[in-house]
């Protein structure tokens, strides 16, 4: 099991999106909690189990809506294997109430704003698709979603679980994979959104070969075992040194961990940013200052003014894109705007006058791809619509 531990943690979106705060994290601790929870079921055969599976597809709901093909993996997984008893039972529906319960705020929300949600998913999947990012999503399960030395202990799994006696018992574990692998290629999902399947895969292939080890001499064992390792080892620097901020920033080796996967320039220039928009503020006359917002084009812009702006006094910013727009543009709305994240042609459509007074950057001379080449910041006044007109049309997503 140990084995299994340290392959689930060199996978590289396992290795890179538990490096800091973001959703992706919890939506691999509820993948497993669920799959845990789903193998002690099949193991004890006590039905009480399935509250622990709702609540890890209720957490889950919370996180990312990703987990409902999960669920529904292993629903079709319970009907293709004798195990389908445990759908007749009356401790199933408690844990499909437990998941509801837990989704509640979620499902409330999206009522209560007409399923935002639907209409974010629709829009990222389009981008996805027109920009290549779910391009070859089964050949990208084993050289980007799971380290490529840990695929012959994942195919195990498989194995296991499929074509032997002992793993009968948790076949329904094998199809929870396999549907879900299934529904996310005809979907054309992002390559990564199976990357939380993979531990229950590893933790099934470890079993196999440990039985399969046993079988072996005391020095073929040994061999084995120290083959294992070195490969893991050498895989984990491989993962660690491109998907973990451990090179010096601005580094030969930095450039090429930034360049295998675009991440770590996004998260250079948020401090700077607030800086200059407060540098700006202050730049303009007393009398207008009150009536002063940030303009953000983009998420990553807005929470930098949120987060960082707050030291210098700035109001929290507005911005079209996904849940900034439901904010609004505050009341009473600005008289005066300092737009950032946006090209000159934006600015120029939404502000009859517009003025570029400083332009964002870092010390550490990287381009941050988020700002790109949308590096100016203006100071805009006249909107050509009223706000309210103006802002029913704003919303966007990315």
């Amino acid at each position: 099991m140990l084995v299994a531990a340290v392959a689930v943690g060199i996978a590289g979106p396992v290795s890179f999106s538990g490096s800091f705060l973001s959703y992706q994290s919890f939506d691999l601790l509820w993948w497993v909690a669920a799959a845990w929870a789903t193998v002690e079921l099949l193991r004890s055969e006590d039905p009480r189990w399935w509250i622990a599976i709702g609540a890890g597809f209720g957490l889950g709901l919370l996180t990312k809506y990703t987990i409902l093909a999960f669920a529904a993996a292993l629903l079709v997984g319970l009907l293709l294997t004798p195990n389908r008893r445990y759908l007749r039972s009356g401790w199933f529906w408690c844990g499909v109430a437990m998941t509801l319960f837990l989704a509640l705020p979620v499902i409330v929300w999206q009522f209560q704003h007409h399923f935002a949600a639907l209409a974010w998913m629709k829009s990222i999947h389009a981008r996805d698709v027109s920009w290549g990012w779910t391009d070859y999503f089964l050949p990208k399960q084993c050289w980007n979603v799971t380290n490529p030395i840990t695929v012959p202990l994942w195919c195990a799994g498989l194995w296991f679980l499929f074509a032997t006696r002992g793993g009968k018992r948790f076949r329904v574990i094998g199809w929870m994979y396999v549907v879900t692998l299934v529904l996310f290629f005809i979907a054309r999902a992002r390559d990564y959104y199976l990357a939380p399947a993979y531990p229950m895969l590893l933790a099934a292939g470890a079993v196999w070969d440990e039985n399969w080890i046993r079988q072996k001499s005391r020095d073929a064992q040994m061999a084995i075992l120290r083959s294992v390792w070195i490969s893991l080892a050498v895989g984990a620097l491989v993962v660690f040194s491109l998907t973990l901020p451990i090179a010096p920033l601005g580094s030969a080796w930095w450039h090429v961990a930034d360049a295998s996967h675009g991440n770590f320039n996004m998260e250079l220039g948020w401090p700077e940013l607030a800086a200059t928009v407060a540098h700006v503020r202050d730049s303009l006359p007393a009398e207008e200052r009150s009536g002063v917002r940030v303009l953000a084009g983009d998420e990553g812009e807005a929470g930098a003014v949120n987060m960082y702006g707050r030291a210098y006094g700035l109001k929290e910013a507005i911005s079209g894109m996904n849940s900034n727009w439901l904010r609004g543009y505050g009341n009473p709305p600005p008289t005066t705007v300092i737009a950032v994240g946006f090209k000159r042609e934006d600015v120029d459509r939404i502000f009859a006058s517009c003025e570029a007074v400083a332009r964002l950057s870092n010390p550490y001379g990287v381009v941050n791809l988020t700002i790109g080449d949308r590096n100016q910041v203006y100071v805009c006044r006249n909107i050509r619509q009223p706000w309210p007109e103006f802002w029913k049309g704003f919303l966007y997503y990315g």
